[in-house]
């Protein structure tokens, strides 16, 4: 590193005194003096003056190295040093890892035209050729000497025949094997066909076998649901009609009350009307003139259900609480057998039905 001397730097501080001079070495004898007459004894001298200080004393020996001193202040950064002179080369590196493949390159010029190659193997025989025309006739030769001379070479071939006649039958030939399935043909629906031409009428049938005995007095009866869904009729009767369970109507003073039982078909009505009572003259009938009111067979619910039952329905919505019920047509009766403590045994007959009877 080149560095240059700094100017003088300022004066610095007074130090501290210095410490005391070690003593200085012990002077010559002084010449004897004449000796003096005895004096009186004096008192206490004052104190001397001080010596003069002594000669320089001798170099000492060289003192025990003194402990390390604390660590200097960092120095300014110097001057750039000079410029190093190039390093050995470096070691031969490992090889690196394979490069990505190179986008191909562009297509080269033609190159120059080859040499001859070599000639090939013969090809193969072609196709005989087609078959050429008769030549022309040749010249009439010259007569010959008298007698047959020799045999004169074959003729060309004549010109085709025309077809000959057609030849007997040949025998059947062997029956042909099964064909493969063929595939699905299109879907249709016979209902879009159109209807062919009615047919001839049929031959009269055979005669029936004799009828079952049949009962002209036949039971009618109603159940009720007590659901907005109509019953079904047990197992042999046949269903006439479905409608509302109806229980009885109030016609008002002077008109009466009326009720219906509810195994009776006119318990259950095809239609709900709410109003169907007419008052009737000997001339004409029409709307009655009595406040009039119908009652009719509810839907069963559990408490909560009746609990939170309104006391008053709309008339649009009225027919939502009203049962159902169906009219069905037996064979045989039925008969209802009630008890007022455990349930009670059915007569010789087939059990169809059992539950709670209830007051109505």
């Amino acid at each position: 590193i080149n560095a240059e001397y700094g100017g003088n730097g300022r004066n610095g501080v007074d130090g501290r005194p210095g410490s005391p001079g070690a003593m200085g070495l012990k002077g010559d004898t002084g010449l004897a003096g004449n000796p003096g007459a005895p004096g009186n004894p004096g008192g206490p001298g004052a104190q001397g003056n001080a010596g003069a200080m002594g000669r320089t004393g001798a170099k000492g020996d060289r003192g025990a190295p003194g402990s390390p001193g604390s660590p200097g202040s960092a120095g300014s950064p110097g001057n750039d040093g000079l410029a190093g002179t190039p390093g050995a080369p470096g070691s031969r590196g490992t090889p690196g890892p394979p490069g990505a493949s190179g986008t191909p390159g562009k297509d080269g010029a033609a190159g120059m035209k080859g040499d001859r190659g070599f000639d090939g193997n013969p090809g193969r025989d072609g196709n005989p050729g087609a078959r050429g025309n008769p030549g022309s006739p040749g010249a009439r030769g010259e007569d010959g000497a008298s007698g047959q001379g020799p045999p004169g070479p074959p003729g060309n071939p004549g010109a085709a025949g025309g077809p000959g006649p057609r030849g007997p039958p040949g025998a059947a030939g062997i029956g042909g094997i099964k064909g493969i399935q063929g595939p699905p043909g299109d879907s249709f629906n016979a209902d879009d066909c159109p209807s062919g031409a009615p047919g001839p009428p049929g031959y009269p049938g055979l005669p029936g076998p004799p009828g079952a005995n049949i009962q002209l007095n036949p039971y009618i009866m109603a159940f009720h649901s007590q659901t907005t869904t109509p019953p079904k009729c047990l197992d042999g009767m046949t269903e006439l009609w479905t409608g509302y369970s109806f229980m009885f109507m109030d016609g008002g003073a002077g008109a009466g009350k009326w009720a219906q039982n509810l195994g009776d078909p006119g318990s259950c009505m095809r239609e709900f009307k709410p109003s169907f009572f007419s008052e009737c003259t000997s001339t004409t009938c029409g709307k009655s003139s009595q406040r009039h009111q119908s009652a009719w067979l509810a839907i069963a619910g559990d408490k909560n259900y009746m609990d939170n039952l309104s006391s008053y329905v709309e008339m649009s919505e009225i027919d939502r609480y009203i049962s159902r019920c169906v009219v069905c047509e037996s064979m045989y009766s039925l008969y209802i057998v009630h008890s007022d403590e455990d349930k009670p045994a059915c007569p010789a007959t087939q059990v169809v039905q059992t539950g709670d009877s209830e007051e109505v």
